[in-house]
């Protein structure tokens, strides 16, 4: 199984979700912060320059094939518990949104947390919601797969 739990609240503007990840802290942590890694389950088009003050750039898939690009800077990479980013969307004018993701250790397994906000709308935080939900299936998953890697 590769998460034994999951839950999300909101607010009109924020967005928190957790997830129960059955890999240890470090694993997880390396699948967020290393690009290799990153790219296995995040993006298959990504740059990442993870440090304070780095840049990302990644491209969503999308159903007609072109790809939705968004981008952010790092502000925080604190091994193994924390990172804090930035987020937004190439090609449109929505805000910036701030993604805090939290790592905890529960033994082999890692309780995840991502908080990201503020959203513009409703309409917005939702959709992220959905995204959340796919990336940290994609991320369940790819640690699942790679359960003999350190």
């Amino acid at each position: 199984m590769s998460s034994t739990s999951d839950s999300a609240s909101t607010s009109d503007v924020e967005l928190s979700v957790s997830r129960t990840l059955d890999a240890p802290r470090d694993r997880v942590f390396k699948a967020w912060t290393e690009p290799a890694r990153l790219e296995k389950w995040w993006s298959p088009v990504l740059e990442a320059d993870v440090r304070p003050g780095g840049q990302w750039r990644a491209q969503a898939a999308t159903p007609d094939g072109t790809g939705n690009w968004s981008h952010g800077e790092y502000r925080e990479v604190v091994p193994p518990e924390r990172i804090v980013y930035t987020f937004a969307w190439d090609a449109t004018d929505t805000a910036e949104t701030v993604i805090t993701v939290t790592l905890a250790d529960e033994g082999e397994q890692t309780a995840l947390t991502a908080h990201q906000g503020p959203f513009d709308s409703t309409a917005a935080r939702d959709s992220h919601a959905q995204g959340w939900n796919v990336a940290l299936d994609e991320l369940a998953g790819y640690l699942a797969q790679t359960s003999g890697e350190a």
